[in-house]
């Protein structure tokens, strides 16, 4: 039988041709390439047939809001007062030289998911290079392509949820790679060698807390985790480099903020954001909303019940092939998730819940083995911080993935035995739960399309030509709509005038070359706080916008007491429908339009 190949006091443990790769004797960095590049072949191909389908008015176009405040009102002077604008900020520099390239909006929706690819595809081989040292090349591929096929709500663009969930899982994997090269050099091992996985890491982990704020906890329980393995004088050095490094970063990052918005902005944005709903009240109402939505589908909730349970038998059996077993005894939980109907927003989201009672198990399993590596603290972080993401979300159990990605992926991947020697069939048999749930994320990604009414692909896809959605297909009817609000605004207003936009929709803010004048992008809700509500009403009571654009249809809320106030000093110049959806356009009495 082959032995493997062992390190020598000359063995390479860093490839300085390709960083981030770490190679031991025997290896050679250019397979690894080869494996990467089916990774991005894959994700072309996945992405090709995804990624022009569907406008949403609503969700993404909200997120590309922000871009367009900062581009006409600048940093400071923006009225946006929403902390998750700031997860805009990494697309920003990438947006802005599009839009100086492009001469316009043209295209950008469809820019902005391209940037969404570029996402999965960082965190798809940082995933890959961490889970090769662990397991063979076709597991730690398959595991890599979660990222791929998982979209967050069927929603690929750059967000607070997917720049998180990407940036946290990127995070985890290079400190992960960093530190098995450390933990399995035979010699001692200068941080700096690695040092580029740990800048890497620490400036993820940045990114992840300044747009996802909850999941600032994710270092503080990856010191802890790492400084519980560490084991040798030459892993402490390495934690103790990169906790340093974690820091310039952090205060590389609170400068940053402070020199763009600067400090009195900054706290504006945590009171209003803050006063949008009681964080008590508002932590209860989703915890009844999740177990609500889970009480009406059974089905899954016996899958989630008969996998937890399952596997805590297995684990307590201590069976020689427990990995098998536990692949044998997931199939049954599996096919009942599978079955019923989606209880976390979308079926991909009921399987990654699923996944993570997988990481778990396997946890577990790894810890009683006396695993010395760091791979479980890096699920125990991941599952911690996927609780969190799932806990404060408006979203509840729908969030669970941004901070779990990194468990559902690596934890699948490790419940396959550590090599090919220990019988092919063997470790092939427990690669098939991995294989079901890309099949299972992939279909659901490609099938569900956000904003589209039906929630699936068009049934008559019309490309849109031009404006911020061009060269996106959606239905007819909302190709109409977005064509028909243009004109209005192109009609009816003014370049630079101010625009508040009632209604559900963000997305008309992007349809004009207008100026946002509002707290939020998201519009005032019934249910928005009075702290917030009252920040509403001064701005738009002393500095009322000159436009007013409303959205409705029958299933949204009508507008409120504060909005129709408002109102009576404004002058009805549009109203129209198409199809369902409404608009109305106003503009305020003491400003004609004058051309």
């Amino acid at each position: 039988m082959a032995r493997a190949p062992t390190l020598s006091r000359h063995s390479p443990l860093f490839s300085t041709k390709f960083p981030f790769f770490y190679v031991s004797a025997g290896e050679k960095a250019w397979v690894d390439l080869l494996w990467l590049g089916g990774l991005a072949a894959f994700a072309l191909v996945f992405f090709a047939l995804r990624l022009d389908v569907g406008v949403d008015l609503s969700d993404e176009a909200y997120y590309a809001t922000h871009i367009i405040e900062w581009m006409r009102n600048g940093f400071r002077a923006g009225k946006s007062l929403l902390l998750p604008q700031l997860s805009e900020l990494p697309a920003y520099p990438l947006a802005r030289l599009y839009i100086a390239l492009s001469g316009g909006l043209n295209g950008l929706v469809l820019f902005l998911r391209v940037l969404y690819v570029g996402m999965a595809l960082a965190a798809a081989a940082a995933i890959y290079l961490l889970v090769r040292r662990l397991r063979p090349r076709p597991v730690a591929a398959l595991a890599a392509a979660l990222p791929i096929t998982y979209i967050p709500f069927s929603l690929p663009a750059p967000s607070y949820n997917t720049i998180a969930m990407f940036a946290l899982a990127g995070a985890l994997a290079l400190y992960g790679g960093a530190l098995l090269n450390v933990e399995r050099s035979s010699r001692a091992s200068r941080p700096t060698r690695v040092l580029p996985s740990l800048i890497g890491s620490a400036v993820l982990l940045t990114i992840t807390a300044i747009v996802y704020p909850t999941l600032a906890i994710a270092p503080v329980l990856l010191f802890a985790v790492a400084w519980g393995s560490a084991r040798r004088r030459e892993e402490v050095r390495l934690l103790a480099t990169f906790i340093g490094v974690c820091a310039i970063c952090a205060a590389a990052g609170a400068g940053l903020l402070l020199a763009i918005f600067g400090f009195e902005r900054l706290l504006a944005m945590v009171e209003f954001t803050t006063g949008l709903v009681s964080l008590v009240g508002g932590f209860t109402a989703r915890m009844q909303a999740a177990g609500r939505v889970f009480a009406n589908q059974p089905l899954v909730i016996a899958g989630l019940v008969w996998t937890a349970s399952a596997l805590v038998v297995l684990f307590a059996m201590k069976l020689r092939h427990e990995r098998v077993a536990a692949t044998i005894a997931i199939v049954p939980g599996l096919v009942l998730v599978l079955s019923g109907g989606p209880v976390a927003y979308l079926k991909s989201h009921d399987v990654i819940i699923l996944c993570l009672i997988i990481a778990s198990y396997v946890v577990a399993i790894e810890i009683r083995g006396s695993a010395r590596t760091i791979v479980p603290g890096l699920l125990f972080v991941s599952l911690v911080s996927g609780a969190v993401t799932g806990s404060t979300s408006a979203g509840h159990v729908n969030n669970i993935a941004i901070g779990g990605l990194f468990a559902a992926a690596v934890g699948l991947a490790l419940l396959t035995p550590p090599d090919f020697r220990q019988g092919r069939l063997r470790v092939t048999a427990c690669v098939l739960p991995l294989a079901f749930v890309l099949a299972a994320t992939g279909y659901s990604s490609q099938t569900w399309v956000y904003g589209e009414v039906t929630g699936g692909r068009p049934a008559i896809p019309t490309r849109v030509e031009s404006g911020p959605f061009k060269g996106l297909v959606t239905a007819p009817e909302m190709h109409a709509y977005v064509d028909a609000v243009t004109r209005a605004f192109e009609q009816h207003t003014r370049s630079g005038e101010t625009l508040t936009v009632f209604g559900a929709l963000s997305g008309l803010y992007l349809l004009n070359d207008l100026v946002p004048h509002a707290p939020s992008t998201w519009p005032l809700r019934s249910y928005t706080g009075e702290r917030a509500r009252g920040i509403w009403e001064m701005l738009l009571a002393k500095n009322p916008p000159d436009i007013i654009a409303i959205y409705d249809d029958r299933w949204i809320e009508p507008i409120g007491e504060t909005e129709k106030q408002l109102l009576l000093r404004y002058a009805e110049v549009a109203r129209f429908s198409v199809s369902f959806r409404d608009f109305r356009l106003y503009r305020r009495l003491d400003t004609p339009l004058i051309r």
